[in-house]
């Protein structure tokens, strides 16, 4: 099962809430199918800086986004972690989504949250999750609990 590295959590968010459709890469690849979401450990508060001032860019532009961005801590959690399951179905050089901004991106079509993110090591393009990771993977996850008022932002 292949798996793809997200620089920041946040990026995800923005495909679950913020009807982001494409992931930008400055490279091409063939792959298309099911992909597991891995979030980087080397997320950092710059760069989460830099998706807020883009987020609010695209806000500002009226493209009917949420307002409430979750903090860089909150994201951070997810880092080191396989997230979800996305269907990628192309790799194009343009997009009429305000999200495209690459030299590629490829058209992601959300699969599976995972109710209970998975701790892995990630690598650079395209990886092979390890196999004892795709038997937890395939096997049914119960859905956790709430705890006390916490928010969920479906992670």
């Amino acid at each position: 099962m292949k798996a793809l590295s997200l620089k920041g959590a946040w990026w995800w968010w923005a495909l679950l809430h913020a009807g982001k459709p494409v992931e930008n890469r400055d490279w091409y690849s063939g792959f298309r199918g099911r992909c597991v979401i891995h979030i980087s450990k080397n997320a950092s508060k710059t760069e989460y800086g830099e998706f807020l001032a883009l987020h609010r860019e695209m806000a500002n532009r009226d493209l009917n986004l949420p307002d409430l961005v979750p903090g860089y801590t909150e994201l951070s959690r997810l880092n080191g972690k396989l997230v979800g399951i996305v269907n990628i179905v192309a790799c194009v050089d343009h997009h009429d989504s305000p999200w495209f901004f690459g030299k590629y991106a490829f058209v992601w079509k959300l699969v599976e949250v995972f109710p209970r993110p998975i701790p892995c090591t990630g690598a650079l393009g395209f990886w092979n999750v390890p196999e004892v990771l795709v038997t937890q993977i395939n096997q049914p996850q119960p859905v956790p609990k709430p705890k006390g008022t916490q928010l969920n932002f479906q992670f």
